[in-house]
């Protein structure tokens, strides 16, 4: 079937949408063929107007359409051989473009880390989807590539010697970034989900790797030095962490935990004093209002803030079979949550709507998924890991 687009971007007015129509303009190839998707033309027309001049913007459609409506949904779906949407909250705007990219046999990545949210989308549509060849990428940004790559690294380094993933842990030592309003009204959605949160229930009773183990809010690191103190994002990865050892096949001994890395104790119990309020500040009804008020939905970090961000982590790896250790390490500089969740989306987007051949030819030690609701470590491996690479990540896999 003849599309045409290659890419569709939905929410492209949102603050997050912008970002990614910006970076694809700057980095996408001569021959994508583009389409910018929202509610409002002239807020479509409004971002266009702030791309980068060159032959993506000199192409670029547009697609108007309400997301809440599912024949629109299917009309944005049926034009395009891939979509990503920036489009939250996505437990109240993101399921009808979801089954419609399913129905349409059109590819499909997101930026969630609503739990509730990914676990409708995978019980409901990882079959069909499964079954006539769609992927479905949801939290495919700073939730939860990252950590779900650097994990797939040391899995990957293993699986060359002929042995197996065990217990791994993920050590993060900065974290600086910023929020939008658009987090702030996503907030409601991200609940613990647990390790297996992600599985469907024909896939937890083929479970194989355990679940994660059991962790001092505060505590002395015995490996990195310093003191280990609560990671804001552990429960948002965690699930999608395991549903990559499902896909990937790690083995029955996998365990995954991660820490904020702080040098001293005092900065630890801080940590965890901010964690701790966030916590009780946006799961409260109450006082969750005020937040969006400081920050509307629309609104984010002001570029500065943005390239003043980023992130580093050191993710350790033990095997049950060898008494070696392999650590990942990974470092970015650039706000996480917005400047380098635009560049991880992007390319995502991009693999999905040009790539798809070599990612059908690709051998490596774990093979990808080719469909289904998987995830970013399972469809794409080493070949994301290596465009990641030459927009400023860095991943370094070696003895510890």
């Amino acid at each position: 079937m003849s599309r045409s687009y290659d890419l569709v971007l939905m929410g492209a007015t949102g603050f997050t949408g912008q970002l990614v129509a910006k970076h694809l303009a700057r980095e996408a190839p001569e021959h994508l063929r583009l389409a910018l998707a929202g509610r409002s033309l002239d807020k479509l027309k409004m971002v266009h107007a702030s791309m980068a001049a060159g032959p993506v913007k000199d192409k670029c459609g547009f697609i108007v359409g309400d997301s809440l409506n599912q024949k629109d949904m299917e009309r944005l779906a049926e034009q395009t051989v891939a979509v990503i949407s920036t489009a939250g909250p996505y437990a109240k705007y993101g399921y009808h473009l979801v089954k419609a990219c399913v129905d349409q046999n059109t590819h499909y990545a997101d930026l969630t880390g609503e739990g509730e949210f990914y676990k409708h989308v995978v019980s409901t549509l990882h079959e069909e989807a499964e079954r006539n060849g769609t992927r479905i990428i949801p939290q495919a940004g700073f939730d939860s590539v990252p950590s779900d790559l650097a994990v797939y690294l040391l899995a990957e380094e293993y699986r060359k010697n002929g042995q197996e993933l065990g217990a791994t842990r993920c050590s993060v030592h900065k974290l600086k970034a910023s929020m939008s309003g658009g987090t702030i009204a996503s907030i409601a959605g991200v609940k613990p989900s647990g390790p297996y949160g992600y599985l469907t229930e024909k896939e937890r009773t083929n479970i194989q790797a355990v679940a994660k183990p059991q962790q001092s809010m505060l505590s002395r690191d015995p490996i990195l030095g310093g003191w280990n103190s609560l990671y804001v994002m552990e429960s948002i990865d965690l699930p999608l962490v395991f549903r990559s050892a499902f896909l990937n096949n790690y083995g029955s001994k996998f365990q995954w935990s991660a820490y904020r890395r702080t040098p001293s104790l005092l900065q630890a119990i801080i940590n965890n004093l901010f964690i701790l309020a966030f916590a009780v500040t946006s799961g409260s009804s109450i006082l969750r209002p005020l937040l969006s008020y400081l920050m509307p939905p629309g609104s984010g970090p002001s570029e500065e803030a943005q390239r003043s961000g980023g992130y580093s982590s050191r993710t350790i790896g033990s095997s049950p079979d060898t008494e070696v250790r392999y650590v990942t390490e990974l470092n970015v500089n650039g706000d996480p949550g917005y400047s380098q969740t635009a560049k991880i989306l992007g390319e995502v987007g991009l693999l999905l709507a040009l790539e798809t051949d070599k990612l059908k030819s690709y051998e490596g030690p774990i093979p990808l998924k080719q469909s289904g609701v998987i995830t970013a470590s399972a469809a794409f491996g080493n070949v994301l890991v290596d465009r990641l690479k030459k927009q400023g990540f860095t991943f370094n896999v070696s003895k510890l």
